[in-house]
């Protein structure tokens, strides 16, 4: 298990890598939507639920 991670230049955290996708796919906002939603039902976690919709709320909201 030698595998190397690459980094993520021009990010300072996972959520902005999210957000930017989300601009770049704005198609794909449904899609996340949904998986959050499902992952939500299955392990009743509010904060991820609520982080992502910050994060679509956030990818809307923004200029690319």
């Amino acid at each position: 298990m030698n595998e190397k991670i690459e980094k993520v230049s021009n990010y300072e955290n996972f959520d902005d890598r999210i957000v930017d996708i989300l601009k770049l796919r704005p198609n794909g906002t449904e899609h996340y939507l949904e998986i959050a939603l499902e992952e939500f039902l299955k392990d009743g976690n509010e904060e991820a639920f609520r982080k992502a919709l910050r994060h679509i709320e956030k990818a809307k909201s923004t200029p690319s």
